[in-house]
């Protein structure tokens, strides 16, 4: 019977049986706060029943730096073009697991 155990030497599990390795899988995302003379825009989405309102957020596309994402999905989901961008916090939280 084979199992996926932890490599040692990279984030990956590997097979037992077959030394097949698995790399977990990346979804880099962007979350922003657009914010203009001290107020904060907030978008609703259709994918909510009540009135849910959010900052914008969404995935990188392969190719994509996270300054195009942010332009990107502002426009998408509210239809304004972004001027000046400010990185205030980038985070890994590590959460990717492979099975």
């Amino acid at each position: 019977m084979w199992h996926l155990y932890q490599k040692e030497d990279e984030r990956a599990k590997i097979c037992n049986n077959c030394n097949f390795i698995v790399y977990p899988k990346i979804n880099p995302c962007i979350i922003v706060a657009v914010i203009r003379e001290n107020k904060i825009l907030l978008a609703q989405s259709s994918q909510f029943r009540n009135a849910f309102y959010s900052v914008i957020a969404g995935y990188v596309e392969a190719g994509e730096t996270l300054e195009e994402a942010v332009k990107r999905e502002v426009k998408e989901e509210v239809g304004i073009k972004i001027k000046k961008i400010f990185n205030i916090l980038e985070v890994n939280l590590g959460l990717s697991q492979v099975p």
